[in-house]
């Protein structure tokens, strides 16, 4: 996963990270295509911020729905529901 962080540049200034991201630099996080990103947020499945017309998105809120799009492994699934079993909650 790509992270946008502080750093050091060449005349020794600092660079904060920016809490805000443009549309462009939201499609290169998550990897993908523009009309991608414009469906997400038409259908407003993305949180994102539009100032003066201008999609911004924050990168703590791409990464909890990054985090919330995770597929359950079939694996994990069975676990689950053997240890509901076992316990009596089914």
């Amino acid at each position: 996963m790509k992270t946008f962080t502080a750093t050091k540049k060449k005349d020794n200034r600092v660079s904060i990270a920016k809490p805000y991201i443009s549309f462009k630099e939201t499609c290169d996080y998550l990897s993908i295509k523009s009309p991608t990103l414009y469906k997400y947020t038409s259908k407003n499945l993305i949180p994102f911020y539009k100032p003066c017309g201008n999609l911004l998105f924050k990168i703590e809120e791409l990464n909890n729905f990054i985090e919330s799009q995770r597929i359950t492994p079939i694996a994990e699934i069975k676990q689950q529901a053997i240890n509901d079993y076992s316990s009596g909650r089914i």
